[in-house]
């Protein structure tokens, strides 16, 4: 054990041992409170604005398939199974297609689906922007699609950036919002199916 007899020593260890005293709040007047209540409020109806007018039309405008006609590279069947045969050169294995799959058109980005996503959006995560994408993963959605049912990939699932386990051996979601997810694909079925 150590004991400290510099009285200097012992001074700068109570100082900092000690709460930190903190500035006092000044408080606002009631015309700084309004102000800052009511640029919130323009804030938010002018960013809904932008969005209605400007944002959202352009966005359906840059995802309407009909611009992209022929975006989709085609590869026969055939140089697919060449590709795979050069990944798996084992000659016991057998790679034998059951049929072609048919490219199917992007299905349209309909304003009603965009309406009801922003509107749940909003009502869960206030200020979230909604901003639609493309994802590059593989789904079943070209069947529905090549049947004439539009298809869209989309959860509400929140997850961390920075750690992207997606389809790994450790793969996770986060326990709120794994139940945030259901309560917001609860809410939206509901709102396009009909119900409020």
């Amino acid at each position: 054990m150590h004991l400290i007899d510099d009285k200097d020593t012992i001074r700068a260890m109570k100082s900092a041992a000690s709460p930190t005293r903190r500035k006092p709040v000044t408080k606002k007047t009631v015309e700084e409170e309004a102000a800052d209540i009511i640029i919130a409020e323009l804030k938010e109806v002018f960013l809904k604005d932008v969005r209605s007018r400007i944002v959202n039309p352009l966005l359906f405008d840059l995802l309407d398939p009909s611009h992209y006609k022929d975006i989709q590279p085609k590869q026969e069947t055939p140089q697919k199974v060449e590709t795979i045969k050069v990944f798996r050169p084992d000659p016991k294995i057998v790679v034998t297609p059951i049929e072609d799959a048919v490219a199917s058109k992007p299905s349209p980005l309909k304003p009603e689906i965009m309406v009801a996503i922003e509107r749940v959006t909003s009502q869960m995560w206030p200020g979230i922007p909604v901003i639609p994408v493309m994802s590059t993963g593989a789904t079943d959605g070209l069947y529905l699609r090549n049947a004439g049912i539009p298809t869209y990939g989309h959860s509400g699932l929140a997850s961390d950036i920075f750690d992207v386990r997606a389809h790994g051996r450790d793969e996770r979601v986060l326990v709120k919002s794994f139940y945030e997810g259901q309560d917001y694909l609860y809410r939206l079925v509901k709102a396009l199916a009909g119900g409020k």
